[in-house]
């Protein structure tokens, strides 16, 4: 899905596109009860990658700053649209989905490049998962637009340009491990959201 300077490429990133809620959402067969379900596990994901982003844009140099302060303005426009159309109380929190907003706080204690690393991976990932979707629904179009758009682009690769030039401050032995670990509780939120999206 994405390209983190790596080589060769990370296996479970591999396994991420495999999986087989990325495979429904790039062929339009995502069941609304699964992308409601999703969409309600990222009303506290986006509230804890907000508070990571606010966290990263006070540790940044002066010239990082602008760049950063747009994704997070990003990310407050995408928590008020989750928290118009969505409600914590359609399903509930995930263990998967707390385990994952406990590891962001976590994160804050990584030294900058390797946060900014991470940050960058992360949504590059959602990124292309949203280009690569076809949205079958009015709110999955929204999201498809907004995350497919020219202008989220743009900003993914003003973000690559930040830590391209501190990518060898990076301890590979350090990232792999917590890239893996915040992937594996992505992909147990997507296989939950499956199950809870299942006719039953």
């Amino acid at each position: 899905m994405i390209d983190p300077f790596l080589s060769p490429p990370l296996p479970q990133l591999e396994g991420v596109t495999a999986h087989p809620f990325v495979q429904r959402l790039a062929s339009g067969r995502l069941p609304s009860q699964a992308f409601t379900a999703w969409m309600v596990q990222g009303l506290y994901i986006n509230d804890a990658m907000i508070r990571y982003q606010a966290h990263l844009l006070r540790k940044a140099p002066a010239s990082h700053r602008k760049v950063l302060a747009v994704l997070l303005v990003t990310l407050c426009e995408d928590a008020d649209w989750l928290e118009e159309h969505f409600s914590p109380l359609q399903h509930p929190l995930y263990a998967d989905t707390e385990r994952y907003c406990r590891l962001f706080t976590e994160l804050e204690r990584l030294p900058y490049p390797l946060a900014l690393a991470l940050d960058w991976c992360l949504h590059r990932s959602y990124q292309q998962l949203w280009r690569e979707a076809v949205p079958t629904s009015e709110l999955m179009e929204f999201m498809w637009d907004r995350w497919a758009s020219e202008e989220i682009q743009s900003l993914m690769a003003q973000l690559e340009g930040l830590v391209r030039p501190v990518w060898s401050e990076v301890d590979p032995n350090v990232f792999v491990p917590l890239l893996r670990q915040l992937l594996r509780f992505e992909m147990g939120i997507w296989t939950q959201a499956l199950g809870d999206g299942a006719p039953h």
